[in-house]
């Protein structure tokens, strides 16, 4: 396993703080045009904001975990859950390695919420999909869609930045920016409905840290 250089948050407070500070330091970079800054803070918010949608969702034992939650099968669950609902390029893995995988979990977990006409005794199940049935799905999906091509940009910058025309690549960067922002809050926001009342992870007798 590779040696871990940077020390990561301790609590909800430790949390809070990171928060802040680089929200205050992605309004510093927009402000003094450093957009690569900003950038980086916009693609770091949206990988929390989406793991924090899954540990909401009781996929996480605790937030530093690294694989999918086994307590009371939810990582079984889970899977049977939106193994119905993936699409035809993809599997059923819970790997939270990439942004990519985090965005199918929800994607397929949102989608079965709003489609399924099963009915359900398993308490877990109830919790997960009343929290999910919260979400616009139809907003979640479109919002999903312009995440994945503003990735495809983020992706073209930072893997082939020496290689770009500067002009062509200045012409909207800044704007770019901007809708990676608004896209993060977006998904900000529909994690605070998933975390509303903390109803799953209490169910799961899970701890919040």
């Amino acid at each position: 396993m590779a040696q871990q250089n940077v020390k990561t948050i301790l609590n909800n407070k430790d949390k809070q703080n990171t928060y802040k500070h680089l929200m205050g330091k992605y309004r510093k970079a927009v402000n003094s045009e450093c957009y690569f800054e900003a950038l980086l803070i916009v693609y770091a918010m949206l990988e929390d904001r989406f793991r924090s949608m899954i540990y909401h969702s009781g996929g996480l034992t605790n937030r530093s975990a690294k694989s999918f939650c086994k307590k009371a099968g939810v990582d079984n669950i889970v899977r049977d859950l939106i193994r119905d609902y993936i699409a035809d390029n993809e599997d059923d893995s819970l790997g939270l390695s990439t942004i990519t995988n985090k965005m199918k979990i929800i994607r397929c977990l949102t989608k079965w919420a709003s489609e399924t006409d099963k009915q359900y005794d398993d308490g877990f199940i109830l919790l997960l999909k009343a929290q999910y049935e919260s979400i616009d799905a139809y907003e979640m999906f479109e919002e999903l869609e312009q995440l994945r091509a503003w990735l495809d940009y983020r992706n073209e910058i930072i893997h082939g930045l020496l290689n770009k025309n500067i002009e062509s690549l200045y012409s909207e960067l800044d704007t770019k920016v901007e809708e990676g922002m608004k896209i993060a809050r977006y998904f900000d926001s529909q994690c605070k409905l998933l975390k509303k009342n903390n109803k799953i992870r209490k169910y799961l007798k899970l701890q919040n840290n």
